[in-house]
């Protein structure tokens, strides 16, 4: 499924891609590539009943895998400081977390250095449909 995830990003980078399980959108994320600033945004949602199962993760690193093969530095996220799950997402991704106005604004570091910390972190299991 990350290789899957991973190739749509690619291919639409800029662009939504939607995960769909069975006939349902259960994810989406997009990436908005900031190139001249050296870093791109991005931007991703899963289903409530599809939290906890790994999908986040997985469209997480399928982002910034697309990110960092366009030749993107850093890959930008910005959301509520409540939650939680993202801010876990965030430190699992070895990102530089900082607090602005009750939202947290992550950078995580797309360099070679960084890139094997979580190139190579333990993926989640993916529940299976």
């Amino acid at each position: 499924m990350m290789q899957l995830l991973h190739q749509l990003l690619l291919r639409f980078l800029g662009a939504p891609t939607l995960v769909l399980i069975g006939e349902r959108v259960r994810g989406f994320a997009e990436i908005y590539n900031s190139r001249p600033h050296g870093f791109a945004d991005t931007a991703f949602v899963v289903e409530p009943e599809w939290r906890r199962r790994g999908l986040g993760w997985a469209l997480l690193r399928a982002a910034m895998q697309a990110a960092a093969e366009s030749q993107t530095n850093t890959l930008r996220m910005i959301f509520s400081r409540h939650n939680w799950p993202m801010r876990k997402l965030a430190n699992k991704a070895c990102g530089k977390l900082d607090i602005i106005l009750g939202e947290i604004s992550v950078d995580v570091d797309l360099g070679e250095n960084e890139r094997s910390s979580w190139m190579n972190a333990t993926p989640i299991k993916i529940g299976v449909v």
